[in-house]
């Protein structure tokens, strides 16, 4: 059963997720789609709801991560477009 298929039967929420393709990988994270996954159309053609979650900056000293919801298929109630920073407190080991 389909990941679609397998949500409405069930009233669930089904979440995927993937890491880009190599191409994708060598992006900007504010340049990152949908169209970065493997297999990437069926992902930006089937999915209601699209989010890209990528680090900004140098993984090694930089802790900011940006969350870019790149499709929402039910505007504006399923949500909006947009884009979000958040710092990671290595500490308390949260998103601030």
């Amino acid at each position: 059963m389909a990941g679609k298929t397998f949500g409405r039967k069930f009233d669930v929420l089904v979440i995927v997720v993937a890491h880009p393709t190599k191409s994708g990988a060598a992006k900007e994270a504010s340049d990152l789609s949908l169209y970065d996954i493997s297999d990437s159309a069926a992902f930006q053609n089937k999915a209601d709801i699209g989010i890209v979650v990528a680090r900004l900056g140098d993984p090694a000293t930089d802790t900011t991560t940006g969350i870019f919801v790149r499709k929402i298929r039910y505007q504006p109630l399923a949500g909006e477009l947009g884009n979000v920073e958040f710092t990671f407190d290595k500490r308390a080991r949260l998103f601030l």
